[in-house]
């Protein structure tokens, strides 16, 4: 199923050289967040905004929440797809605008001013932002990364970003390929690596969207995973040992401080409930 209701092609003719943002929306059975974040694009105070949604056939309310907001919505479809980089990747192939800005079910642009706040700040190839979260957290916090040696701890680092957070311009995609279908959660980190090697990356400490923690790379089951594929993405390009002798010995204590904290927000989410 594809919807197309808007016309991009019209939307460059009437910007005016002012650069189309692409905002993209994956969803797969998110009846529960998907109005808030539908609505924190279209509510955007900036009128260059092309608004694709790609579900993945979802089988609760979600399509039905689409289609109620479909006239402000550019382009949806709804299919079944490989996961979370083939979703993205969907997106990306349907979208035309200079940016792409990939903010997930769930996520919300903290203000109908967002967009139109960050237009000034596209001056490179990736632009990187930060995201507040359900627990008050702002992150990530960028360090001046000019005065960084070029070593492979500094290169993970600075792919260390939010996707959600994060302007992309479109011919990036097109010059090292889209997200890699291998990685299940760590997809973001193998992209903005490969990009980093290529392009002049921006950062500037300034949130512009909400984040949800409950997401799949936050569950506790995949804590290992998100840990061992963000090391496969690295020994990718680094040969270094004392990267991976470093990793190695500090995965057990992260997967103890995640089991921990796991526990400990359950525990007190239970007192809450009896409270």
């Amino acid at each position: 199923m594809v919807e197309r209701t808007g016309d991009t092609r019209k939307l460059k003719q009437c910007s005016g050289g002012k650069p189309v943002i692409s905002i993209i929306t994956i969803v797969y059975n998110g009846e529960k967040n998907i109005a808030e974040t539908i609505s924190s694009v279209i509510e955007q105070s900036y009128e260059y905004i092309e608004y694709i949604v790609v579900d993945g056939a979802s089988t609760d309310n979600t399509i039905n929440i689409i289609k109620s907001y479909e006239d402000h919505i550019d382009l949806w479809i709804s299919e079944k797809d490989g996961g979370v980089s083939d979703a993205f990747n969907k997106g990306i192939s349907l979208a035309s605008g200079d940016y792409i800005q990939m903010l997930n079910c769930g996520d919300i642009l903290l203000s109908r001013y967002e967009i139109e706040s960050i237009i000034p700040y596209l001056d490179t190839e990736v632009v990187c932002f930060q995201y507040k979260t359900d627990t008050g957290k702002i992150a990530p916090v960028y360090e001046d990364f000019s005065k960084k040696r070029n070593d492979v701890y500094s290169a993970i680092k600075k792919a260390r970003v939010s996707h959600q957070a994060t302007f992309v311009r479109s011919d990036v995609f097109q010059n090292i390929g889209k997200y890699d279908l291998n990685y299940k959660i760590r997809m973001d980190f193998d992209f903005f690596f490969r990009a980093q090697r290529v392009y002049d990356f921006s950062y500037h400490n300034k949130p512009i969207v909400f984040y949800r923690t409950d997401g799949i790379s936050s569950q506790l089951r995949n804590s290992a995973i998100f840990k061992l594929e963000e090391f496969k993405v690295v020994t990718k390009f680094y040969n270094n040992v004392g990267y991976k002798l470093n990793f190695f010995s500090k995965l057990p204590f992260f997967l103890v401080r995640k089991i921990l904290s796991k526990l400990f927000r359950s525990l007190i989410g239970r007192s809450h409930a009896k409270v």
